[in-house]
């Protein structure tokens, strides 16, 4: 199970507003567990998210990023999904 730690709901901005996310494992995993994070919708934010867990640092919370993009078009609040 991933257990992702935010104290609030991620709010970016078109103006490159970033927000950081901790996500971390609920079980020690046997070898690596590398987590790829994606968004739903790249033209509004982009996820740099590449982090992996191991035998060691599986407890340990992992800061991924997500930026609002600025696409030119005024269209207020849009929801998304990271995958």
């Amino acid at each position: 199970t991933l257990f992702i730690d935010s104290q609030q709901e991620p709010v970016t901005s078109e103006d490159g507003g970033d927000v950081e996310v901790a996500i971390s494992l609920s079980h020690r995993p046997v070898g690596v567990i590398t987590v790829e994070a994606r968004s739903s919708n790249e033209a509004e934010a982009t996820v740099s998210a590449a982090v992996s867990f191991d035998e060691r640092n599986w407890d340990e919370p992992q800061i991924i990023h997500i930026r609002g993009q600025d696409d030119d078009v005024d269209d207020g609040d849009v929801g998304l999904e990271v995958t």
